[in-house]
């Protein structure tokens, strides 16, 4: 155990054998607790940043875990006494438990899942959303979130991808023989409750994320697909794209309005 005066960040990396570079760095991340301030830019740390980088070194060694995904998951694992302590392993429930993020369920999430994140992603944009907010609302553990998701990116792509779903069956349930400006009309109607994640989408997108790389073309191709089915013209799939187009700059234009 670490003394009455705690551990400086030099003890702890001899401690660890995780440079105190990259010690700071997964405080300022957000993986580590919170050390003690003593002094002016000196922190001191204790057991618990033991356990904790000894569990990160593992997670990112052996399960080869991003770090965004072991500050989620990590706080569950010391919390419930998870950690190995001394031991340079992770408790079969540990390690269960971190199988799940890894080892995803490759189902449909549950639509509660899909509802909850969704709603967040809407109501709070993506950085104002975390995976632990988002298990909140959906009534669901953090191990069942990574059953479905590795990541938060992951699951805001599915999020995208779910709503143009959702888009293609409104545009499926359009009557048969609708105009491509109809179409157009009642597609920006469906559009707006999703444009704020939609726009983020985008711009995350145009920022060269990986994760979300192809998600609204995706999403846009999805819903002409079931457009095309109800257009009688002589090119249905190509009306469709048009009237997908014109749908999203209506809705657009009508957000500038508002």
């Amino acid at each position: 155990m670490a003394g009455a005066t705690g551990l400086s960040v030099a003890e702890l990396s001899a401690r660890t054998g995780v440079p105190v570079p990259t010690i700071h760095h997964y405080r300022r991340a957000g993986l580590l607790p919170e050390p003690a301030l003593r002094a002016a830019r000196r922190f001191v740390y204790d057991e618990r940043h033991v356990e904790a980088l000894r569990l990160i070194r593992l997670l990112r060694e052996r399960r080869r875990l991003p770090l965004e995904s072991i500050r989620d998951v990590l706080p569950e694992l010391l919390a419930g006494e998870l950690a190995a302590g001394a031991s340079p392993s992770l408790t079969a429930e540990a390690d269960e438990l971190i199988a799940s993020l890894v080892e995803p369920g490759g189902s449909e999430p549950p639509a509660a899942l899909l509802e909850a994140a969704r709603t967040a992603f809407i109501e709070r944009g993506y950085d104002g959303t975390s995976v632990g907010e988002v298990c909140l609302a959906a009534d669901i553990a953090k191990g069942t979130f990574y059953r479905y998701f590795s990541s938060k990116e992951e699951a805001f792509a599915g999020v995208v991808r779910s709503i143009g779903r959702e888009l293609a069956e409104a545009a499926r349930g359009l009557r048969s023989g609708i105009g491509t400006h109809g179409a157009a009309v009642s597609l920006a109607e469906a559009l707006q409750p999703f444009l704020p994640l939609l726009l983020e989408a985008m711009s995350r997108e145009l920022r060269d994320d990986a994760t979300l790389r192809g998600a609204t073309s995706e999403l846009a191709e999805a819903i002409a697909t079931g457009l095309a089915t109800r257009l009688r013209v002589r090119a249905p799939k190509q009306a469709a794209r048009s009237a997908v187009r014109e749908a999203l700059a209506r809705s657009l234009h009508r957000a500038l309005d508002i």
